[in-house]
């Protein structure tokens, strides 16, 4: 049964290229404009400079092993693989760095806290006969 949209509607179908080509239907292919997006695609300039010295590497260890086939040197090794893993060290960078910002925030907010309730001048020091915390 067809339904009414509106003009504007859009859609957006995403799907793995080797099952759009093996599973979907033709007609259904036809209806869309087709995209092909791949990790390579979304590098930034200071990504894709790291991606090119990764690359850079592998023919380097290639020619140096005199070997023809990737997969032999690098378990695994396809063509995005090394744009993946630029994305990867990258993501879990952005989330260090999160999580450093978050800490420090708390930090401050702590500190803040102590210095309102009048305690800012506190200082906690080892005893020197037990070793253990004295409030000065």
């Amino acid at each position: 049964q067809l339904c009414v949209v509106h003009e504007a509607f859009k859609l957006v179908v995403v799907v793995e290229a080797a099952h759009a080509w093996a599973r979907l239907d033709l007609p259904l292919l036809n209806r869309f404009e087709k995209q092909v997006m791949t990790a390579k695609e979304v590098l930034s300039r200071a990504q894709t400079a790291e991606a090119t010295a990764l690359a850079d590497f592998v023919a380097h260890v290639r020619s140096e092993c005199e070997v023809d086939d990737l997969t032999k040197l690098f378990a695994g090794f396809h063509e995005a693989m090394l744009a993946s893993l630029v994305l990867c060290h990258w993501a879990r960078d952005e989330t260090e760095e999160q999580e450093t910002v978050e800490e420090e925030a708390e930090a401050g907010a702590e500190m803040r806290e102590a210095a309102s309730n009048g305690i800012s001048d506190t200082i906690v020091a080892g005893d020197a006969v037990g070793g253990a915390p004295a409030i000065a």
